[in-house]
């Protein structure tokens, strides 16, 4: 299986404010400072998409973020 991490003072808009009521008061980035997205069942990709297409895959894990642990 696999794991993806995001530094969530990464996660940014077009917009300062909301950016930073995001990462305040939203989030607490900085007692929370990454996101996990754990996968607990293979993806199946099924046949190779053709150079230059767009697939779409779901993927079924645990997502951990701001202290919380989801399906």
């Amino acid at each position: 299986m696999g794991t993806f991490t995001v530094d969530m003072a990464s996660v940014v808009s077009d917009q300062s404010q909301r950016n930073a009521r995001f990462e305040g008061p939203i989030m607490d980035v900085s007692q929370y400072p990454t996101a996990s997205l754990t996968l607990t069942s293979p993806i199946n990709l099924g046949t190779v998409p053709a150079s230059g297409v767009v697939a779409h895959y779901s993927a079924i894990g645990d997502l951990d973020m701001h202290g919380v642990k989801r399906q």
